[in-house]
């Protein structure tokens, strides 16, 4: 084996062993983080089936965390943003929204990236059906838990007021 390959290996083996990366739970208006984009997985939250994951290294402290594209508006932005392994990526929740058209609000997001490259991970596919099980390279790593109709984080804030669930 080669000696780059080599490296590659034991880099893998490494991190086979670590834990899945904690979740970023932003919790109010103005929640942001700043992390370089390392790659693009796909897990199993209740009551949806396969979420992409975002996977991080956080700029300052350099450890990784996985944002969790539940939210349609973050899936949304991720998506526009397309961002590449590598990218610089600004993250920033801007609390809720009401629809254009009428409708219940929703949790607004803005993705901002700093693009060093033109690779790109594959971002056309986050809402494809997947089975209720992950399957083989995916995480069962357990989602945070959000309400599918206000947008809440049920494990750190309530319900909204305008919320059936509340």
């Amino acid at each position: 084996m080669s000696g780059d390959l080599q490296q590659r290996a034991d880099r893998l083996r490494a991190r086979a062993h670590e834990p899945f990366p904690p979740a970023w739970q932003p919790a109010a208006e103005g929640d942001e983080i700043v992390g370089v984009f390392r790659r693009l997985e796909f897990g199993h939250a209740k009551h949806r089936g396969r979420v992409g994951i975002a996977i991080f290294e956080e700029a300052i402290s350099g450890r990784e965390f996985a944002v969790w594209l539940m939210h349609e508006a973050l899936k949304q932005e991720m998506r526009r943003a397309k961002p590449s392994v590598g990218d610089l990526v600004h993250i920033e929740r801007l609390g809720e929204k009401l629809p254009a058209g009428g409708g219940n609000p929703y949790v607004n997001y803005r993705v901002t990236i700093d693009k060093p490259r033109v690779t790109a991970a594959d971002w056309d596919h986050l809402d494809e059906p997947g089975d209720t099980e992950p399957a083989e390279g995916e995480h069962a790593a357990a989602a945070p838990d959000v309400c599918h109709e206000c947008g809440a984080y049920l494990e750190q804030e309530p319900h909204q007021v305008w919320c059936s669930r509340a």
